[in-house]
């Protein structure tokens, strides 16, 4: 990743587009007086999202800015085939309820 500052390697490791290991105990003494400093770490290093006060190496920081981009279209494409079949199977379960209620109307006739 060429450009991009601590924050937004931090969110690609939350969502799991960036492969983490924690850091040892001298690498995050190091990353902690540079974090308290203000400044951004250095590249292949972010903050743990769950963790406070806690640094991550990112595995595969080198990717590009275009493999970056993919992978984040490719989980998009997942999680919108993923909203796409609920939608259909509340729909279905609507429609069935609804042939229900009709059956129910027309028997009492």
């Amino acid at each position: 990743m060429n450009c991009f500052n601590s924050n937004f390697r931090s969110g690609m490791s939350e969502l799991n587009i960036l492969s983490t290991r924690h850091c040892n105990p001298q690498e995050t003494k190091v990353l902690r007086e540079i974090d308290e400093k203000g400044k951004d770490l250095p590249l292949g290093f972010a903050k743990d999202p769950d963790r406070t006060n806690e640094f991550v190496h990112l595995i595969n920081h080198d990717c590009s800015n275009e493999e970056l981009y993919m992978l984040m279209m490719v989980q998009q494409a997942k999680h919108i085939r993923i909203i796409k079949k609920c939608a259909v199977f509340f729909a279905f379960l609507g429609i069935i309820s609804l042939i229900f209620y009709l059956l129910g109307i027309l028997a009492t006739l």
